[in-house]
């Protein structure tokens, strides 16, 4: 493995780690100053755009995103680390692990309680996820096929 790659690599997983914090962060937060964030975030959409949209719906949004976006990180390093044809399964299973994890550790956040239907809306962003990587490693593997075959590096 090159010099190049084995930073990549390493910041790859850089960026996966950091995401999991961030969601570990936003979990922690208590019921109150997770409505807070929350309500900020809709007064702040409503000045830009003046669409007036409820709490429950960001909320939702927020977790699907944040799972989205964790599951197209761990795509992207596993496949980086050992370019397996695997690593939108592995990525997938390792998010919805991860989102488990999360719904249990917000049992221990005052105001906040552990709800399965946010695990299944964070799988469905990891399901989303995984599937914008997929797209991103067939239109790489293009690239990479198609410079090997006419002598480009």
């Amino acid at each position: 493995m090159t010099k190049k790659r084995k930073i990549y690599v390493a910041v790859s997983w850089a960026l996966v780690l950091a995401c999991m914090g961030v969601i570990f962060y936003m979990s922690s937060a208590g019921g109150e100053e997770s409505a807070e964030m929350s309500n900020s975030l809709i007064q702040r959409i409503f000045e830009l755009t003046g669409l007036n949209i409820s709490s429950f719906v960001i909320r939702k949004l927020a977790h699907f995103c944040e799972f989205a976006g964790l599951a197209l990180l761990i795509t992207n390093a596993v496949f980086a680390s050992f370019e397996s044809k695997k690593s939108t399964v592995v990525a997938f299973f390792g998010t919805c692990i991860y989102a488990a994890g999360d719904e249990i550790h917000q049992i221990f956040s005052d105001g906040r309680a552990c709800q399965i239907r946010d695990m299944l809306i964070d799988c469905s962003g990891a399901l989303s996820g995984v599937a914008v990587a997929y797209f991103i490693i067939l239109l790489y593997k293009k690239h990479i096929e198609r410079n090997t075959r006419y002598g480009n590096s």
